[in-house]
């Protein structure tokens, strides 16, 4: 590989700090904000960076809905998980179960048949899911975590359904604003509506670590490495997630929920592999 190959990497090396750093910063954010207060500080952030660069919003009811479904409801859903989770990082691996079941979804719709590789990868990612979850007893942080994938499929199958050929920065720049847009009454009923400089502070690292720098680069990886590849290497997203989370909270990971996230990893990654010997793009 030259160097102009090895440069094509960049972007999605990029993406896994990012995003794997915005599980610990979420953590850190949440203890002086509510989940809601979060999903805003990410959305609205992400709107102001995103917006020059669609200089148009998508307003079809498609948009919206696939908006709110994949913004609203999965970032918020996330937010609680984290904030229940004892580790954020455990909480990203649970949430990365959503290939899972977008195979599932697309098994049950008849849109493919699943290969041996396919069937072992989802048994593999379950007993990972499970040995993770008893590591915290099935707590509340696992069960949202679980949840949060769940409805992430749900997004995505929505987006490949009806929205797979919006331009993908016009459809980011009106998932930010009218996620944040609808997000306004829960802040009005939020008794942490409480601005102060730690609130400021972690809610603009998180927002900026994930919204903004992270999906940027995302959005550069799909390009110099096409969705393929840059969707398979997303799956490590959890390995830095927990890196980050030692690193800055000092908090290392059980070795079942090593061992169990490992184990999810690996299945998920068997999951999207096709007889052609690919990963699936979702």
């Amino acid at each position: 590989m030259g160097m102009q190959g090895f440069r094509a990497y960049f972007p999605i090396l990029g993406v896994l700090i990012f995003w794997g750093l915005s599980w610990s910063l979420s953590k850190m954010a949440l203890q002086y904000m509510s989940p809601y207060m979060l999903a805003f500080f990410r959305f609205a952030t992400g709107a102001v960076f995103f917006l020059p660069f669609a200089q148009k919003l998508l307003r079809s009811p498609k948009v919206l809905s696939g908006a709110l479904l994949n913004g609203v409801c999965f970032v918020t859903m996330v937010n609680f998980a984290v904030q229940a989770s004892e580790n954020p990082a455990l909480a990203s691996s649970l949430v990365y179960t959503q290939p899972l079941f977008v195979v599932f979804f697309s098994v049950l719709l008849g849109e493919e048949k699943l290969c041996p590789l396919q069937i072992a990868g989802v048994l593999f990612a379950f007993l990972g899911v499970l040995l993770s979850a008893q590591s915290v007893h099935f707590d509340r942080g696992a069960i949202l975590a679980i949840a949060a994938g769940f409805i992430w499929s749900l997004g995505i199958i929505y987006y490949r359904k009806y929205l797979k050929e919006e331009n993908l920065v016009h459809f980011n720049a009106s998932l930010n604003f009218f996620s944040a847009f609808a997000l306004i009454p829960f802040l009005l009923s939020d008794v942490q509506l409480l601005l102060s400089r730690e609130v400021l502070f972690w809610g603009l690292c998180t927002a900026f670590s994930a919204q903004v720098v992270g999906f940027f680069l995302w959005f550069l990886s799909l390009k110099t490495l096409g969705a393929v590849t840059s969707g398979t290497f997303s799956l490590l997203v959890p390995v830095f997630a927990y890196l980050f989370t030692y690193g800055i909270m000092g908090q290392a990971p059980t070795p079942r929920q090593i061992l169990g996230s490992s184990l999810t990893l690996f299945g998920v990654f068997l999951a999207q592999w096709k007889k052609a010997g690919r990963p699936k793009t979702w």
